[in-house]
């Protein structure tokens, strides 16, 4: 495994520890060190896609929904760069999934549409039925 590769599983690791240990400090450490790796120590426009999609999903659980959106636009406009589609399904079905929890309906439903599509498009089964999970919600959240 690559170097980047390494440090972005081991990221992952330690954010996802701090994240269930409920430790705000730890996990505010950690972010501000993932953040400083994405900014000065990678130079792999992938990994610094996949790091602020991730980094979006620990804010969405701490229900930072505004910082977490702006790592979701920053991966999404990487992966779009790099003709990332699989990239591009994740982040927008991540964002559709912030949109139903903040109950944003247009927004949720135009996203996992996308997603959805894309996922689709790419052969890209699990992801696909994950956005028809979230699709559900929707439809059930309308009533």
């Amino acid at each position: 495994m690559q170097p980047a590769g390494r440090a972005l599983c081991f990221g992952r690791v330690r954010l996802h520890l701090a994240a269930r240990s409920g430790d705000a400090a730890s996990l505010r450490e950690q972010l501000r060190i993932q953040r400083r790796r994405i900014f000065c120590d990678l130079d792999d426009r992938h990994i610094k896609g996949l790091t602020l999609g991730n980094l979006g999903n620990v804010y969405q659980a701490q229900g930072r929904w505004d910082q977490a959106i702006e790592c979701y636009q920053e991966s999404l406009r990487i992966f779009r760069e790099l003709g990332d589609r699989d990239g591009e399904q994740r982040t927008i079905g991540n964002q559709g999934e912030l949109y139903l929890k903040q109950g944003q309906w247009q927004e949720a439903k135009a996203a996992l549409d996308k997603a959805l599509q894309v996922a689709q498009g790419l052969g890209n089964r699990p992801n696909a039925a994950e956005w028809y999970h979230y699709l559900g919600e929707w439809h059930k959240g309308q009533g």
